[in-house]
This record gives structure tokens, C-alpha cells and sequence, in this order.
């Protein structure tokens, strides 16, 4: 038996168990990207458009969320697609691969399954080879169509082809290094949470960089997330940036093989520290178990929004100058030249809302894995009831993503009034973050009908939902949608408050339909079976 026996079954496994996930992405990405290229060229079809927004690309902005801004100074569609919209694409994509990898590799040495199928005919580096593949088919399939959608949209084949090329292999480069991480922990979490931080700092690394120096600096390159749009697609296109990537998959796969094989099934190669004997009395009740399994999730995305405020709060005092020339962003923000912080502001808080939700959604769905892995019936045969556990559970989850959203809006408000040299906005901001507590605690809501009346789907669905409200919610900035269409998205429903004033009858109805999804989804929970298979 070879070191690889049965990758080809294991692959076709994988791929079934992740149809779903890579459907969904797919359409999402692809989708969106076929939306936004002539989206792009209908709102900025001349010359002198094009040059204004190139002017935001230039700000730190732009920096941080852009790139090395390759082709500003002659900005047509090509650069702008690159620049604007393949970023998104890449984040996107990193993150599906590190789930990918971490759930065919740790999770199932985790769970014991892993065990289970080494105890048959299988091949030692078999599920580390067959978590790669499944990414390399995901990875293929979006971006040869990202390349069909961008020459379609009338754009040079060669440099869409590389585009489609440079997101694909940048995928597999990012799952290549979780595949390194993944042998490291003996937990699925602390993987995910390195592979984050892994991932966050190459990030940090490649905008550093880009500030240094116009097209990135040699700092830039240590970041494998930089070397596609150092390829400069419709700018000056060169192939040789790429292969960048293969040599990272040479390097990173083989290392991953030998730590492997000089550690146990289901241990890591560094072991976790032991627990205390007896836990303390703070831990007794559910509410206290909730709170300490939601532990790191609080504390990371609590930093996070933290952060995001201080360091845009920070910038609002350059937001006028830097759009009071960009009519179409002045549109975004309001059409008030006069009120055009207010507007970046309230979009801030958007953001903000944003990360709070993606915390609602994480401390929800935790449930759904107690559930599957046989914890819950554990704790469910003591004198603990259903609704008890499955309500503590969901007050964890408000209480988490009410501290993001209240911890990251005051952050905002505090750079902000510095930077503006306003006192009174601290206030102002501070309470003007309570207007987008709605939407993260709806979708808590919804994770938690979701559990009770699907539970195999508790997981992927509120998800899925969350990608449409941001997809409709990027697509509104860039073109004219038809009202109802604007209000799929729980982010598009709230006054841009402080830009706008606060109506309180949209708020009211989504705290109420939280509140309804969430007595629904305790009801069916207390009235269905527990589902302990995926």
C-alpha cells in the first residue's frame, strides 16, 4: 500500500460533503463579479470618471482594502475590477479553502473519524492530499469562470486568464499553509483561529508594504495575497509573479507531510495544556458553559471591531478632502458634500454591525456541533432543560454581538471626536451604534429557527443568508436597485444614522422578528428529536 491509497475516494467524499459549500461560493463570487464588471462600466464610462476614482484607490483607504493600485494613473475597467472587486474575491476564497482544509484534516482527527478511516486500506498522506484537491477543484472551477466572466465583459483574454489564474492559485496557496497549521494543534478552533491569525498577518504584511511605496515594496512580497495583482493584469501583464505561488505549494505540502508523520492520529505537535481537576464555581449553569466555550470568539472579535473603529475613526478627518472631488461617491454617502464624514461614519457602522452579526452567527450555530458531536445529550440527560440550554446559548449570542457592536461603535466615536476635534460626537456615534443593534440580533434569531426546524442546514443557511445581505449590500453601492430588492439586505434597512435620522419602526420590526424567529426555533427544538448525524 502506497503512501497515497484511496486519495481518489477521499477526494470524491470531500467533494460531495463540500458541494454545497463550493455551489454556494461559486454563484455568490461569480455571480457578483458578472453583476459588478458592467455595473462598473456603465457608471464610469469616460476618461475623467475613471481618473476621480482612481483618486480614492490612492487614499489609505484604498490601500487597505485595494492593493498596490497598479494602473491608476491610466484607470479604465480592467484595473478597476482588479483593484476593487478581486480583493473581495481572494478574501473570499482564503476563507472557504482554510475551512475546507481544517474540516477534512483536524476536524476529522478531532472527531475520531479520521481513525475510523485509517483503519482501512488508506494511505498516510491520503487526507491531507485529498483536503488539497478538493480545494484545487473548488479553486479551478471559480477561477476559470472568473476569467470567462471578465473577458466576456470585453476585457483582454490574456489578462483575465491570469486574474482567474492568480485568484485560483491563491487559494491553494493559503490552504497549502493550513494544511501546515492544521498539524500543529490537536483542536479544530485553535486551527481555524491560527490559520486566521496566519492569514491577518500576511494581510497586514502586504498593506504595510503598499504604503511604503507606490506597487508595493518588498515587504509586499512576503504575502502570497499580493502576488496576483503583482501581475498587473490589464496594466502590464507578467506571468512570472505567479509561479510565486507553486513554489510556496512545493515547499509548504511536503513540510506538512513530514510533521504528519511524526505525530500521532488526533494529537498535535504541541500539546494542549491540561485543564484543572475541578472547575470552578463560576462554571456551573448552562449560561457560564455557554460563556466559556464562546470564550475566544468574544475575546477575537471584541479586538477586531475594536480596532476597525479606532483606525477608521481615525481617518474621518481626511474623508472630506479625499472624496469632495468624486461625485459617485459623494452619491454613496449621501449627496451632501457638507455631510459626507456623517456618511462615512454611518457606513462605518455598517462595518461595524457587520462583524457583530458574523459573531451572532458563530455563537448561534455553535449549538448545532454540540449537538452533532453528542455534547448536548450529555448535558440534556442532567435536570437541564432544552429551552434552558438552547436559551442560554442564544442570550450568549446577543450578549457577544451586542459587546462588538457597543465596544466597536464606541471605538469609532472616540477617534472620531478626536480626529474631528468634536467632544459632542462621542456622544452622538456612541448612541447612534445602537441603531444597528437590530440586525445582528435578527440574524441570531434566525440561526436559532434555523436550528430548531432544519437542523442539518443550522449551519450553512444563516451563513448563506448572511453572504446574499452583504452581496445586495455591496450591489447597491455600485448600482441602481429596485427598492425591494435593497431591503433583502438587514444592512440596507436602518437610517445611515448619523447622517440621516433615526426611524425607529424598521428597528422595532426586526427586534420584534428576532424575538418571534427565536421563541419559533426554541418551540421546534423543545418539540423535535436531537439530530446527532451531519
Amino acid at each position: 500500500m502506497t503512501a497515497f491509497a484511496a486519495t481518489g475516494a477521499l477526494t470524491r467524499f470531500a467533494l460531495r460533503r463540500e458541494r454545497a459549500r463550493l455551489t454556494t461560493l461559486t454563484v455568490v463570487l461569480v455571480g457578483l463579479l458578472a453583476l459588478s464588471v458592467p455595473a462598473l462600466a456603465k457608471a464610469y464610462a469616460t476618461a475623467e470618471q475613471q481618473q476621480e476614482r482612481a483618486k480614492l484607490m490612492r487614499t489609505p483607504v484604498g490601500i487597505i482594502f485595494g492593493g498596490p493600485g497598479y494602473g491608476l494613473g491610466h484607470y479604465t475597467i480592467g484595473p478597476m475590477v482588479v483593484n476593487e472587486m478581486l480583493p473581495v474575491l481572494v478574501i473570499a476564497l482564503i476563507i472557504v479553502n482554510v475551512l475546507i482544509v481544517i474540516r477534512h484534516t483536524r476536524a476529522e482527527e478531532e472527531t475520531g473519524r479520521a481513525e475510523l478511516i485509517r483503519a482501512a486500506a488508506v494511505g498516510r498522506r491520503a487526507p491531507i492530499t485529498s483536503a488539497l484537491l478538493t480545494c484545487l477543484a473548488g479553486d479551478v472551477v471559480i477561477g476559470a469562470l472568473t476569467a470567462l466572466v471578465l473577458a466576456g465583459g470585453n476585457l483582454p483574454a490574456a489578462d483575465s486568464a491570469a486574474t482567474g489564474l492568480g485568484l485560483a492559485l491563491t487559494g491553494l496557496s493559503f490552504a497549502a499553509i493550513t494544511v501546515v497549521i492544521a498539524q500543529v494543534t490537536a483542536h479544530a478552533r485553535t486551527a481555524v483561529g491560527l490559520s486566521a491569525l496566519a492569514f491577518g498577518g500576511l494581510y497586514l504584511l502586504r498593506v504595510l508594504g503598499d504604503f511604503v511605496a507606490p506597487g508595493g515594496s518588498t515587504l509586499s512580497w512576503f504575502s502570497p495575497s499580493e502576488w496576483v495583482f503583482q501581475a498587473r493584469p490589464y496594466v502590464e501583464l507578467r506571468w512570472w509573479p505567479l509561479a510565486l505561488h507553486a513554489i510556496l505549494f512545493v515547499v509548504a505540502v511536503p513540510v506538512a507531510y513530514l510533521l504528519a508523520a511524526h505525530r500521532d492520529v488526533g494529537t498535535g505537535l504541541v500539546a494542549p495544556r491540561p485543564g484543572p481537576a475541578v472547575a470552578g464555581r463560576w462554571l456551573s449553569g448552562t449560561l457560564a458553559l455557554h460563556l466559556r466555550l464562546q470564550r475566544g470568539t468574544v475575546i477575537t472579535w471584541t479586538i477586531v471591531a475594536a480596532l476597525l473603529g479606532l483606525f477608521y475613526g481615525g481617518l474621518s478627518s481626511q474623508v472630506s478632502g479625499m472624496f469632495q472631488k468624486n461625485p459617485d461617491t459623494i452619491r454613496m454617502f449621501g449627496g451632501d458634500l457638507s455631510r459626507i464624514t456623517d456618511g462615512f461614519l454611518a457606513t462605518m457602522l455598517v462595518y461595524v454591525s457587520i462583524l457583530s452579526t458574523i459573531v451572532a452567527i458563530v455563537s448561534v450555530t455553535r449549538i448545532r456541533s454540540e449537538e452533532r458531536d453528542g455534547r448536548a445529550e450529555i448535558v440534556l440527560a442532567t435536570p437541564t432543560g432544552r429551552v434552558r440550554w438552547m436559551g442560554t446559548a442564544l442570550l450568549t449570542g446577543a450578549v457577544t454581538a451586542t459587546v462588538t457592536q457597543i465596544l466597536g461603535g464606541f471605538c469609532l466615536a472616540l477617534t472620531a471626536s478626536g480626529a474631528l476635534r468634536d467632544p459632542g460626537l462621542l456622544g452622538t456615534l456612541s448612541l447612534a451604534t445602537f441603531n444597528y443593534l437590530p440586525i445582528p440580533l435578527l440574524f441570531a434569531g434566525v440561526a436559532a429557527l434555523v436550528f430548531g426546524l432544519f437542523p442539518r442546514a443550522a449551519t450553512a443557511l444563516p451563513w448563506a443568508l448572511l453572504g446574499l445581505g452583504l452581496a445586495v449590500t455591496l450591489l447597491s453601492g455600485l448600482i441602481e436597485l429596485p427598492a425591494w430588492m435593497k431591503k433583502l439586505s438587514p444592512f440596507n434597512i436602518p437610517a445611515l444614522v448619523p447622517l440621516q435620522d433615526v426611524d425607529a419602526t424598521p428597528l422595532l420590526a426586526m427586534g420584534g422578528a428576532a424575538v418571534v424567529a427565536a421563541a419559533l426555533g426554541l418551540v421546534a427544538f423543545r418539540l423535535r428529536d436531537l439530530a446527532a448525524t451531519a
